[in-house]
Protein backbone atom coordinates (compact mmCIF):
# COMPACT_ATOMS: atom_id res chain seq x y z
CA UNK A 1 0.00 0.00 0.00
CA UNK A 2 1.28 3.44 -0.94
CA UNK A 3 1.29 6.46 1.91
CA UNK A 4 0.59 10.15 0.56
CA UNK A 5 3.22 11.97 0.71
CA UNK A 6 2.68 15.48 2.80
CA UNK A 7 4.88 18.58 3.29
CA UNK A 8 4.88 20.79 6.75
CA UNK A 9 4.48 24.58 6.18
CA UNK A 10 6.73 26.63 8.86
CA UNK A 11 4.79 29.75 9.92
CA UNK A 12 7.66 31.50 10.36
CA UNK A 13 8.27 32.63 13.92
CA UNK A 14 4.53 33.55 13.96
CA UNK A 15 4.87 36.43 11.38
CA UNK A 16 8.81 37.31 13.19
CA UNK A 17 11.75 37.93 10.72
CA UNK A 18 14.97 36.27 11.06
CA UNK A 19 16.34 38.44 13.54
CA UNK A 20 15.74 39.61 17.31
CA UNK A 21 16.93 40.67 20.23
CA UNK A 22 17.63 39.29 23.89
CA UNK A 23 14.88 39.69 25.95
CA UNK A 24 12.60 39.63 23.71
CA UNK A 25 8.94 38.09 24.77
CA UNK A 26 8.67 34.32 24.77
CA UNK A 27 7.58 33.09 20.34
CA UNK A 28 4.65 30.91 19.60
CA UNK A 29 5.32 28.85 16.84
CA UNK A 30 3.20 27.83 14.25
CA UNK A 31 3.09 25.34 11.66
CA UNK A 32 1.01 23.28 9.41
CA UNK A 33 1.22 20.26 7.53
CA UNK A 34 -0.93 19.57 3.96
CA UNK A 35 -2.19 15.86 5.76
CA UNK A 36 -3.52 18.07 8.38
CA UNK A 37 -1.60 16.28 11.36
CA UNK A 38 -0.41 17.43 14.13
CA UNK A 39 3.50 19.35 13.81
CA UNK A 40 5.97 19.17 16.70
CA UNK A 41 8.50 21.38 17.04
CA UNK A 42 12.16 20.87 18.96
CA UNK A 43 15.19 23.23 19.56
CA UNK A 44 18.17 22.22 17.32
CA UNK A 45 20.82 24.23 18.89
CA UNK A 46 21.02 27.79 20.35
CA UNK A 47 20.53 29.49 23.60
CA UNK A 48 16.70 29.03 23.76
CA UNK A 49 14.26 26.56 25.53
CA UNK A 50 10.79 25.13 24.09
CA UNK A 51 7.94 23.84 25.73
CA UNK A 52 5.37 22.80 22.94
CA UNK A 53 5.46 25.56 20.79
CA UNK A 54 6.51 28.19 22.63
CA UNK A 55 10.32 29.40 22.22
CA UNK A 56 11.76 30.93 24.78
CA UNK A 57 15.08 33.26 24.30
CA UNK A 58 17.63 32.62 27.08
CA UNK A 59 20.21 34.66 25.11
CA UNK A 60 22.34 36.15 22.29
CA UNK A 61 23.23 34.06 19.24
CA UNK A 62 21.88 31.73 16.61
CA UNK A 63 18.61 29.51 17.59
CA UNK A 64 17.79 26.99 15.24
CA UNK A 65 14.26 25.02 15.79
CA UNK A 66 12.95 22.27 13.23
CA UNK A 67 9.10 21.25 12.81
CA UNK A 68 8.27 17.70 12.10
CA UNK A 69 5.16 15.54 11.24
CA UNK A 70 5.58 11.97 11.66
CA UNK A 71 3.18 10.56 9.51
CA UNK A 72 0.06 7.53 10.03
CA UNK A 73 -0.97 4.75 8.11
CA UNK A 74 -2.00 6.79 5.31
CA UNK A 75 0.60 10.14 5.08
CA UNK A 76 4.24 9.62 5.06
CA UNK A 77 6.64 11.86 7.64
CA UNK A 78 7.09 15.17 6.51
CA UNK A 79 10.60 15.96 5.37
CA UNK A 80 11.70 18.51 8.71
CA UNK A 81 11.54 21.55 8.17
CA UNK A 82 14.17 24.32 10.02
CA UNK A 83 14.06 27.62 10.82
CA UNK A 84 16.96 30.00 12.55
CA UNK A 85 16.83 33.00 14.05
CA UNK A 86 19.52 35.20 14.89
CA UNK A 87 19.56 36.79 18.53
CA UNK A 88 21.45 39.97 18.95
CA UNK A 89 22.93 41.80 22.13
CA UNK A 90 20.10 44.53 23.09
CA UNK A 91 21.53 47.75 24.06
CA UNK A 92 20.68 49.26 27.73
CA UNK A 93 18.67 52.23 28.04
CA UNK A 94 20.27 54.90 29.68
CA UNK A 95 18.47 56.99 32.15
CA UNK A 96 19.80 60.62 33.07
CA UNK A 97 17.93 63.37 33.98
CA UNK A 98 19.46 66.56 33.27
CA UNK A 99 21.31 67.73 36.71
CA UNK A 100 19.83 70.86 38.86
CA UNK A 101 22.27 73.79 38.02
CA UNK A 102 25.43 73.93 40.73
CA UNK A 103 27.56 76.91 41.92
CA UNK A 104 30.87 77.19 40.66
CA UNK A 105 33.41 75.07 42.55
CA UNK A 106 30.72 72.57 43.10
CA UNK A 107 33.00 69.57 43.00
CA UNK A 108 30.53 66.45 40.38
CA UNK A 109 29.24 63.90 42.65
CA UNK A 110 26.95 61.36 42.65
CA UNK A 111 24.29 63.81 42.40
CA UNK A 112 25.03 64.93 39.42
CA UNK A 113 26.23 61.47 38.01
CA UNK A 114 23.51 59.36 38.32
CA UNK A 115 22.55 57.46 35.44
CA UNK A 116 21.20 53.99 35.34
CA UNK A 117 21.24 51.17 32.67
CA UNK A 118 18.13 48.83 32.70
CA UNK A 119 16.33 46.71 29.74
CA UNK A 120 12.33 46.83 30.07
CA UNK A 121 12.69 48.34 33.05
CA UNK A 122 14.74 45.70 34.83
CA UNK A 123 18.21 47.18 36.09
CA UNK A 124 21.79 45.37 33.83
CA UNK A 125 24.78 44.83 36.04
CA UNK A 126 27.68 46.75 34.70
CA UNK A 127 30.10 49.79 35.25
CA UNK A 128 29.31 53.36 34.28
CA UNK A 129 32.29 55.69 33.30
CA UNK A 130 31.51 59.47 33.48
CA UNK A 131 32.98 62.54 31.44
CA UNK A 132 34.06 64.39 33.65
CA UNK A 133 34.56 61.91 36.38
CA UNK A 134 33.43 62.87 40.04
CA UNK A 135 35.86 65.42 41.39
CA UNK A 136 36.12 67.70 38.65
CA UNK A 137 35.15 71.20 39.19
CA UNK A 138 33.78 72.73 36.25
CA UNK A 139 33.77 76.01 34.83
CA UNK A 140 31.21 78.75 34.58
CA UNK A 141 28.29 78.18 31.76
CA UNK A 142 26.67 75.10 30.24
CA UNK A 143 28.62 72.19 30.56
CA UNK A 144 28.00 68.58 28.92
CA UNK A 145 28.36 65.84 30.92
CA UNK A 146 28.62 62.01 29.34
CA UNK A 147 28.68 58.43 30.47
CA UNK A 148 29.67 55.02 28.97
CA UNK A 149 28.20 52.13 29.83
CA UNK A 150 29.86 48.68 29.75
CA UNK A 151 27.67 45.98 30.33
CA UNK A 152 29.00 42.99 32.87
CA UNK A 153 27.83 40.44 30.42
CA UNK A 154 29.29 41.72 27.26
CA UNK A 155 27.23 38.29 25.29
CA UNK A 156 23.57 39.59 25.59
CA UNK A 157 24.44 43.21 26.20
CA UNK A 158 25.88 46.19 24.37
CA UNK A 159 27.89 49.22 25.28
CA UNK A 160 25.49 51.83 26.01
CA UNK A 161 26.32 55.79 25.74
CA UNK A 162 24.62 59.06 26.86
CA UNK A 163 24.94 62.71 27.55
CA UNK A 164 22.99 65.46 29.84
CA UNK A 165 23.93 69.48 30.02
CA UNK A 166 24.53 71.15 33.31
CA UNK A 167 24.35 74.83 34.23
CA UNK A 168 27.14 76.02 36.15
CA UNK A 169 26.53 79.36 38.18
CA UNK A 170 28.53 82.01 39.43
CA UNK A 171 29.50 80.98 43.24
CA UNK A 172 29.23 83.82 46.08
CA UNK A 173 32.44 83.03 48.81
CA UNK A 174 31.86 86.05 51.17
CA UNK A 175 30.19 89.57 51.98
CA UNK A 176 32.36 92.48 53.37
CA UNK A 177 30.87 93.76 55.34
CA UNK A 178 28.67 90.50 56.13
CA UNK A 179 26.55 92.80 58.46
CA UNK A 180 25.27 96.07 59.71
CA UNK A 181 23.82 97.91 62.35
CA UNK A 182 20.09 98.76 61.84
CA UNK A 183 19.87 102.41 60.86
CA UNK A 184 23.65 102.76 59.67
CA UNK A 185 24.75 105.10 57.31
CA UNK A 186 24.62 104.00 53.39
CA UNK A 187 27.82 101.63 52.50
CA UNK A 188 28.94 99.32 49.88
CA UNK A 189 28.72 95.59 50.03
CA UNK A 190 31.67 94.22 48.82
CA UNK A 191 30.10 90.31 46.69
CA UNK A 192 33.28 88.23 46.52
CA UNK A 193 33.07 84.39 44.69
CA UNK A 194 33.80 83.18 40.72
CA UNK A 195 32.47 83.29 37.93
CA UNK A 196 31.04 86.66 37.98
CA UNK A 197 30.77 88.44 34.04
CA UNK A 198 30.46 91.89 33.05
CA UNK A 199 26.45 91.06 33.87
CA UNK A 200 26.10 90.11 36.75
CA UNK A 201 23.83 91.91 39.16
CA UNK A 202 23.87 91.94 42.83
CA UNK A 203 20.01 91.24 44.22
CA UNK A 204 19.23 92.59 48.23
CA UNK A 205 16.68 89.85 48.57
CA UNK A 206 14.22 90.80 45.28
CA UNK A 207 15.67 94.03 44.91
CA UNK A 208 17.68 95.33 42.03
CA UNK A 209 20.88 96.56 43.59
CA UNK A 210 23.25 98.86 41.33
CA UNK A 211 26.11 96.75 40.98
CA UNK A 212 29.76 97.18 39.74
CA UNK A 213 31.71 94.66 37.99
CA UNK A 214 35.28 94.95 39.59
CA UNK A 215 36.04 91.27 38.30
CA UNK A 216 34.97 87.64 37.67
CA UNK A 217 35.69 86.81 41.56
CA UNK A 218 34.49 90.95 42.90
CA UNK A 219 31.26 92.58 42.55
CA UNK A 220 30.61 96.02 44.10
CA UNK A 221 26.66 96.82 45.55
CA UNK A 222 24.53 99.94 46.81
CA UNK A 223 22.23 98.12 49.32
CA UNK A 224 19.10 100.56 50.51
CA UNK A 225 19.38 102.28 53.40
CA UNK A 226 17.74 100.14 56.89
CA UNK A 227 15.90 101.62 59.95
CA UNK A 228 15.48 100.56 63.24
CA UNK A 229 12.64 98.30 63.04
CA UNK A 230 14.87 96.10 60.68
CA UNK A 231 17.13 95.02 63.51
CA UNK A 232 17.49 91.25 63.77
CA UNK A 233 16.61 90.44 60.44
CA UNK A 234 18.06 88.40 57.80
CA UNK A 235 18.60 89.56 53.70
CA UNK A 236 19.47 86.96 51.36
CA UNK A 237 21.81 88.06 48.71
CA UNK A 238 22.47 86.57 45.08
CA UNK A 239 23.74 87.40 41.92
CA UNK A 240 22.40 86.95 38.60
CA UNK A 241 23.67 86.67 35.33
CA UNK A 242 21.81 87.43 31.73
CA UNK A 243 22.86 83.58 30.66
CA UNK A 244 23.63 81.56 33.99
CA UNK A 245 21.06 81.90 35.99
CA UNK A 246 21.29 82.82 39.75
CA UNK A 247 24.11 81.74 42.30
CA UNK A 248 23.92 80.62 45.93
CA UNK A 249 22.69 82.72 48.81
CA UNK A 250 24.14 84.14 51.29
CA UNK A 251 22.20 85.22 54.04
CA UNK A 252 23.50 89.55 55.03
CA UNK A 253 22.78 90.14 58.72
CA UNK A 254 21.17 93.59 60.22
CA UNK A 255 21.84 93.97 63.70
CA UNK A 256 20.73 95.92 66.46
CA UNK A 257 21.63 99.77 66.21
CA UNK A 258 25.33 99.99 66.73
CA UNK A 259 24.56 102.53 69.44
CA UNK A 260 23.27 99.88 71.35
CA UNK A 261 25.36 97.08 71.16
CA UNK A 262 29.04 96.16 71.43
CA UNK A 263 29.64 93.61 68.52
CA UNK A 264 31.08 90.06 69.38
CA UNK A 265 35.14 89.39 69.20
CA UNK A 266 36.42 86.26 68.06
CA UNK A 267 39.82 85.47 69.18
CA UNK A 268 40.61 83.70 65.92
CA UNK A 269 37.55 83.86 63.09
CA UNK A 270 39.13 81.02 60.74
CA UNK A 271 39.33 77.08 62.00
CA UNK A 272 39.99 74.36 59.64
CA UNK A 273 38.89 70.77 60.27
CA UNK A 274 37.97 67.02 58.70
CA UNK A 275 33.82 66.76 57.79
CA UNK A 276 32.96 64.85 60.78
CA UNK A 277 34.57 67.19 63.52
CA UNK A 278 33.94 70.47 65.50
CA UNK A 279 35.35 73.69 64.92
CA UNK A 280 35.71 75.48 67.90
CA UNK A 281 35.56 79.50 68.37
CA UNK A 282 36.59 81.63 71.77
CA UNK A 283 34.41 84.60 71.63
CA UNK A 284 34.18 87.97 73.95
CA UNK A 285 30.93 89.69 75.05
CA UNK A 286 29.93 92.44 76.82
CA UNK A 287 30.32 91.65 80.45
CA UNK A 288 27.04 92.43 81.51
CA UNK A 289 25.37 90.58 78.77
CA UNK A 290 23.30 87.72 79.88
CA UNK A 291 20.72 85.08 78.35
CA UNK A 292 22.99 85.31 75.55
CA UNK A 293 21.50 82.49 72.68
CA UNK A 294 22.84 82.00 68.90
CA UNK A 295 21.69 81.56 65.54
CA UNK A 296 24.10 81.06 62.49
CA UNK A 297 23.31 81.92 59.04
CA UNK A 298 25.42 80.29 55.75
CA UNK A 299 26.08 77.09 57.74
CA UNK A 300 26.88 74.69 54.99
CA UNK A 301 24.59 71.17 54.56
CA UNK A 302 25.01 68.93 57.29
CA UNK A 303 26.56 71.46 59.93
CA UNK A 304 25.06 72.94 63.48
CA UNK A 305 26.19 75.65 65.66
CA UNK A 306 26.09 76.30 69.47
CA UNK A 307 27.24 78.38 71.97
CA UNK A 308 28.83 77.94 75.55
CA UNK A 309 28.57 80.12 78.40
CA UNK A 310 31.04 78.44 80.25
CA UNK A 311 33.48 78.04 77.74
CA UNK A 312 32.59 81.23 75.82
CA UNK A 313 33.09 79.73 72.84
CA UNK A 314 31.32 78.95 69.57
CA UNK A 315 30.98 75.37 68.42
CA UNK A 316 30.24 74.56 64.58
CA UNK A 317 29.66 71.01 64.05
CA UNK A 318 30.04 69.47 60.97
CA UNK A 319 29.25 66.02 59.45
CA UNK A 320 30.43 63.51 56.98
CA UNK A 321 28.36 64.45 54.12
CA UNK A 322 29.42 68.49 54.72
CA UNK A 323 31.29 69.12 51.20
CA UNK A 324 34.63 69.88 51.57
CA UNK A 325 35.32 74.17 50.84
CA UNK A 326 35.53 77.41 52.79
CA UNK A 327 32.72 79.05 53.99
CA UNK A 328 31.69 82.26 56.00
CA UNK A 329 29.32 81.88 58.44
CA UNK A 330 27.58 84.55 60.44
CA UNK A 331 27.23 83.80 63.75
CA UNK A 332 24.32 86.17 65.27
CA UNK A 333 24.56 86.18 69.36
CA UNK A 334 21.10 87.69 71.21
CA UNK A 335 21.04 89.15 74.12
CA UNK A 336 19.91 90.91 77.26
CA UNK A 337 21.79 93.93 78.11
CA UNK A 338 20.93 96.03 81.23
CA UNK A 339 19.25 99.32 81.08
CA UNK A 340 16.51 100.75 79.06
CA UNK A 341 16.92 100.39 75.07
CA UNK A 342 15.81 103.39 73.76
CA UNK A 343 16.90 105.96 76.51
CA UNK A 344 20.48 106.53 75.20
CA UNK A 345 19.10 106.90 71.83
CA UNK A 346 16.04 109.53 71.99
CA UNK A 347 17.72 111.47 74.94
CA UNK A 348 19.70 113.54 72.80
CA UNK A 349 17.05 114.12 70.32
CA UNK A 350 15.09 115.71 72.55
CA UNK A 351 17.42 117.84 74.00
CA UNK A 352 18.14 119.56 70.67
CA UNK A 353 16.20 122.20 70.34
CA UNK A 354 17.66 123.32 73.99
CA UNK A 355 21.13 123.01 73.02
CA UNK A 356 20.10 125.12 69.48
CA UNK A 357 18.69 127.68 71.99
CA UNK A 358 21.51 127.94 74.15
CA UNK A 359 23.91 128.66 71.34
CA UNK A 360 22.51 131.78 71.24
CA UNK A 361 22.37 132.76 74.95
CA UNK A 362 24.21 131.06 77.62
CA UNK A 363 21.51 131.36 80.53
CA UNK A 364 19.57 129.27 77.96
CA UNK A 365 22.99 126.94 77.05
CA UNK A 366 23.13 126.29 81.17
CA UNK A 367 19.87 125.29 81.03
CA UNK A 368 19.81 122.65 77.98
CA UNK A 369 22.74 121.00 79.81
CA UNK A 370 20.88 120.54 82.88
CA UNK A 371 17.73 119.51 81.10
CA UNK A 372 19.71 116.90 79.38
CA UNK A 373 21.86 116.02 82.29
CA UNK A 374 18.50 115.70 84.49
CA UNK A 375 16.98 112.84 81.84
CA UNK A 376 20.39 110.93 81.39
CA UNK A 377 20.17 110.74 85.49
CA UNK A 378 16.35 109.55 85.40
CA UNK A 379 16.91 106.86 82.32
CA UNK A 380 20.05 105.54 84.23
CA UNK A 381 18.03 104.85 87.56
CA UNK A 382 15.30 103.85 85.62
CA UNK A 383 12.89 105.69 88.05
CA UNK A 384 9.23 104.13 88.47
CA UNK A 385 6.24 105.84 88.90
CA UNK A 386 4.39 104.18 91.36
CA UNK A 387 6.59 102.78 94.22
CA UNK A 388 8.63 104.95 96.36
CA UNK A 389 11.70 103.67 99.23
CA UNK A 390 11.89 105.28 102.43
CA UNK A 391 11.79 108.64 102.49
CA UNK A 392 9.16 109.12 99.75
CA UNK A 393 11.83 108.77 97.40
CA UNK A 394 10.38 106.61 94.07
CA UNK A 395 12.38 102.71 94.22
CA UNK A 396 14.10 102.29 90.37
CA UNK A 397 12.41 99.84 88.63
CA UNK A 398 15.49 97.34 87.03
CA UNK A 399 15.04 97.71 83.01
CA UNK A 400 16.98 95.72 80.41
CA UNK A 401 16.53 95.11 76.79
CA UNK A 402 17.33 92.62 74.56
CA UNK A 403 19.77 93.19 70.94
CA UNK A 404 20.87 91.16 68.44
CA UNK A 405 24.70 91.49 67.24
CA UNK A 406 27.06 89.16 65.14
CA UNK A 407 30.16 88.55 63.48
CA UNK A 408 31.72 86.29 60.56
CA UNK A 409 33.63 83.33 61.14
CA UNK A 410 35.39 81.29 58.11
CA UNK A 411 34.87 77.70 58.00
CA UNK A 412 37.54 75.67 55.95
CA UNK A 413 36.33 71.75 55.46
CA UNK A 414 38.64 69.26 54.41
Amino acid sequence: MRLDRCDVSFVYFNGRGSEDTFGVAPITLAATASSGLPVTFSRLSGPASLIGNVLTITGAGTVVVSANQTGNDTYESAPQVTRTLVVNPVTPTITWASPAAIAMGTALSSTQLNATASVAGAPVPGTLAYTPRAGVVLGVGVQTLSVLFTPADATNYTTATSSVSITVTPRIDSLSPPSIGAGSAAFTLIVTGDGFTSSAVVYWGATQLATTFVSATELHAQPPLTNPADAGTSIPVSVQTTSLGTSNILDFHIDSASSLVTPPTFAAATTTVTAGTSASYSVTLPSSATNVSISCLNLPVGTTCSYSSATNAVSITTSSSTPTGTYQIIVVFTETLPGAAGAFVFLPILALPLTWAGRKKTKLRRISLLVCLGLVLLAVAGVGCGGSGSGGVPNPTPQSHTVTSSAAVFLTVK
